[in-house]
Parts: C-alpha cells; sequence; structure tokens
C-alpha cells in the first residue's frame, strides 16, 4: 500500500485555493493528485478522487483511511 504525502507548494497565483496538494508517494505523475487551499482539503479532495476511481484504488485508499 502506498503512502499518501502532502506538499505546500503555493504557486505564484494571487488565489490560495492550490497552496496544498496531496498524492500517494511515488505515484504522482500517474496517480490521482488533491488540491486545496489546506492541508487537510487536499487530503479530502485526494479521498473523493479515489472513491471516484472504484475498485482499482481501494488498496491504496484503505492505507489513507486508517
Amino acid at each position: 500500500m502506498s503512502k499518501v504525502e502532502t506538499i505546500q507548494q503555493r504557486p505564484p497565483v494571487p488565489s490560495t485555493a492550490f497552496d496544498w496538494q496531496a498524492h500517494f508517494r511515488d505515484d504522482e505523475s500517474t496517480g490521482p493528485v488533491g488540491d486545496g487551499p489546506t492541508e487537510a482539503a487536499a487530503l479530502k479532495d485526494l479521498c473523493e478522487q479515489v472513491r471516484a476511481l472504484g475498485e482499482f484504488w481501494k488498496d491504496q485508499f484503505m492505507e489513507v483511511t486508517k
């Protein structure tokens, strides 16, 4: 199971909507990525994307929710 990694990136834009990013470690280029103004919001966005993807991501999602 993959672990989730969060990054505070602060892009050079006036909005803070994408300041945080969450993704599965070693899968950031091909897997789902959650974005949000806070770390918690980015994790929630990632979880919502995983739920939408269904069974394929079930094992990784279980690690996130533990």
